[in-house]
């Protein structure tokens, strides 16, 4: 009889024994949990600026925006000082203004003039950057780069395009043509990020 009580009494302290160390291991393994830390990496990178400005209109925004060419000069034997006529000559300016971009910049001029389109009243009889070489990419294509360096010194890049207005047959001064600034000549700019590729000249 004693036997058997010592027995149970064993058994008793053993069971009690294992639930304690069994609470004391979760207790432990709770407490660790508790002062863990999960880190998930999250990086927020610094975005470069991407901001253009054409003769001072914004480029770079989803907008398509007209451009007029506002800074020309004219020159012509049969008109008054400054204004164009069938014979007249002029030197058109464009500034190309990086702003604060972060980026080199790759610029491509297409001129749609009256060798490209007769309808057009002007004719494009050269164009240069004060800055950089404009590459001649097509037959009325041309490229330019505006590098690191000048972006980070703001350099504003000015194109120059010689233009005339040829002789040809009479035109109404008052017609709804000429007061159209869109029939003397277009200009398309597009930009994009140069990487450091080749520009191919034009071979044609």
């Amino acid at each position: 009889m004693l036997m058997e009580m010592s027995k149970k009494i064993i058994r008793v302290l053993l069971a009690t024994f294992v639930i304690v160390i069994s609470l004391f291991y979760l207790y432990s393994k709770g407490t660790y949990t508790a002062y863990e830390t999960k880190t998930e990496g999250k990086i927020t990178p610094s975005i470069a600026k991407w901001n253009i400005k054409v003769d001072g209109f914004t480029v770079t925004s989803s907008e398509v925006k007209t451009i007029g060419l506002s800074n020309i000069t004219w020159v012509s034997n049969n008109a008054v000082s400054n204004k164009a006529v069938p014979g007249s000559k002029g030197v058109a300016k464009i500034a190309i203004d990086p702003v604060n971009t972060d980026v080199a910049i790759k610029y491509t001029v297409e001129v749609i003039d009256r060798g490209v389109n007769d309808t057009k009243f002007l004719d494009v009889v050269d164009i240069k950057n004060n800055n950089n070489t404009l590459i001649k990419t097509g037959s009325n294509t041309y490229v330019g780069v505006i590098t690191l360096d000048d972006v980070k010194a703001h350099t504003v890049n000015e194109l120059t395009l010689d233009v005339e207005w040829p002789l040809g047959e009479d035109i109404d001064p008052t017609s709804s043509e000429v007061n159209s600034g869109s029939n003397f000549l277009l200009i398309n700019f597009s930009f994009e990020q140069y990487k450091g590729e080749t520009i191919i000249p034009y071979a044609g």
